[in-house]
């Protein structure tokens, strides 16, 4: 019972966590879109803002709404997915992001695939 109750914690955190980096993306946008008038990339970080909520929305709500098999088939390799993409973007934001923000982004992508093993060990029953 205890293990349901971590991996619903845990994916309220995440999925409240994804939803904070989406309004620093958001942030980052305003502040650099007074400097630019392109709109090709206004509309890109719109997406990617569109898509980071998303996935925080996502991962909130499918431990509640899934039953054991669509979890084991959608959810595992969604926060497998997930946390490799927060990792990419950690390496490859090495250095050009605020330190916070970086350790943000590692400790997300950490808890993405902690996620993942506790969803694969210990299945939600919805």
């Amino acid at each position: 019972m205890i293990q349901f109750l971590a991996i619903r914690t845990i994916a309220i955190i995440l999925g409240l966590s994804s939803m904070v980096v989406a309004l620093f993306v958001f942030a980052i946008d305003l502040v650099s879109s007074l400097n630019n008038t392109d709109p090709t990339n206004d509309y890109l970080i719109l997406g990617l803002i569109i898509l980071i909520f998303g996935s925080g929305a996502v991962t909130m709500a499918s431990p509640y709404l899934m039953s054991k098999r669509q979890f084991k088939k959608y959810f595992i390799p969604t926060c497998i997915l997930l946390g490799s993409a927060y990792l990419i973007v950690f390496i490859s934001s090495r250095g050009a992001l605020n330190l916070y923000f970086e350790l943000l982004l590692m400790v997300m992508a950490i808890l993405y695939y902690a996620l993942a093993y506790l969803g694969y060990k210990y299945p939600v029953e919805a």
